[in-house]
């Protein structure tokens, strides 16, 4: 799974006992959500303000194949979209910046009162977005042309996500 709710994800049997034992940060300098618009969707870049990157709240577990090989993966835990993302999505990635990132590594008991304060998302004054070409999602697109919304007419750059 790619990520998981925060919200219930010590309850859900796939990964209430990672939370205890496997934690881990997915680290990134933005993330990327579709809002659909007419029969398009269109993709946005969410990144912090100051440029810097960060890390995702995640969870990491090997598991077995058939064949008996290793199979390492992680899910990216997500919660309510702040005032910034919701325009476009309802949810979004727990970002977690500076000592944050450590604490949830570190951290010997997650208690219901540090995961409660990790359910509130990111302060909307973190980030800006971008809405961006929808080749940002096409593997075969190489460099950050697709990130560039000056090439797109009618589009503007905006740290709320509206349209020209």
């Amino acid at each position: 799974m790619i990520n998981a709710r925060l919200e219930t994800a010590r309850e859900q049997p796939a990964f209430k006992s990672l939370v205890a034992r496997n934690r881990c940060l997915v680290l990134a300098d933005g993330f990327f959500e579709w809002k659909p618009m007419g029969r398009a969707k269109q993709p946005f870049h969410f990144h912090l303000r100051s440029q810097e990157p960060f890390a995702f709240a995640g969870l990491f577990d090997e598991w077995r194949m058939p064949q008996g090989q290793p199979l390492e993966t992680f899910t990216i835990l997500t919660t309510a979209a702040n005032a910034t993302v919701r325009p476009v999505h309802d949810r979004m990635p727990v970002m977690l910046v500076g000592p944050q990132a450590a604490e949830w590594l570190e951290r010997q008991n997650v208690d219901d009162t540090y995961w409660r304060a990790l359910t509130q998302s990111a302060p909307p004054e973190w980030l800006a977005v971008n809405p961006v070409s929808a080749r940002v999602n096409n593997p075969a697109s190489t460099g950050r042309s697709a990130f560039n919304p000056s090439r797109w007419p009618g589009r503007r750059s905006s740290s709320t996500g509206a349209e020209a």
